[in-house]
């Protein structure tokens, strides 16, 4: 478990969602206020206006989405792969999948969700061998400011994508891509590319895209 709970520690019931795809988790408190900044201010503000069973709602939340949050809790580990993901038309739908999640721990302000999704996406492009080209276009407009995904996807796009192919989204694409992710690879392109050193995708995962780095925090790997 990310954290130790209390004994006697109560939970939440967090509904996630509406309509016949809502969920309800039941979640240790604990664990809830030591992962989420999010969780840690709205339980702090509710257990002063009531007491007993408390239950947060995150309405328009996608419940599966969630349940990657949920497992990371109990487990430190994160499960995006659902069967046909390599098959869909669109591309490989568990790329999509890790980016989404980590808007959804962005918004709950869970750092070390966020690290371990940076993680799992560095591991499956190892593993798979190969670099979706649209993660940008959906992490960008979606999240602020600095973090080690956007500098997981730059890095990934600068050191990674074929020149050839690069030319051919970003010239005849170039609206589709968001204009500070633009900015970003460009910056890096001009540090990292020269004749004595091609940019690379590190071997394994560190905590280079990690976030808890700029917060002072411990890596998520430790709590476990």
């Amino acid at each position: 478990m990310l954290t130790t709970c209390r004994l006697g520690a109560r939970t939440i019931a967090v509904v996630v969602g509406t309509g016949e795809r809502q969920r309800t988790l039941d979640v240790h408190e604990d664990v809830l206020i030591n992962t989420s900044e999010f969780f840690k201010a709205v339980l702090n503000e509710k257990r002063m206006k009531e007491s007993g069973q408390q239950t947060v709602e995150l309405l328009e939340h996608d419940p599966e989405l969630f349940e990657l949050f949920y497992h990371f809790l109990y487990t430190g580990q994160i499960f995006s792969a659902e069967e046909g993901d390599g098959r869909a038309v669109c591309g490989d739908t568990e790329f999509q999948r890790l980016i989404r999640a980590w808007l959804l721990g962005d918004q709950l302000a869970s750092t070390s969700f966020k690290d371990a999704l940076s993680d799992a996406l560095l591991l499956k492009l190892h593993s798979d061998g190969r670099s979706p080209l649209g993660l940008q276009v959906e992490l960008y407009p979606n999240s602020t400011g600095p973090s080690g995904m956007r500098r997981l996807l730059v890095d990934l796009a600068a050191g990674y994508w074929p020149v050839d192919v690069m030319e051919q989204r970003i010239e005849k694409r170039k609206e589709m891509y968001p204009a500070d992710f633009l900015y970003d690879l460009a910056v890096v392109l001009m540090r990292a590319r020269s004749p004595q050193k091609e940019k690379q995708l590190p071997a394994t995962p560190t905590c280079e895209y990690h976030d808890h780095v700029a917060k002072g925090k411990p890596c998520y790997k430790t709590l476990f």
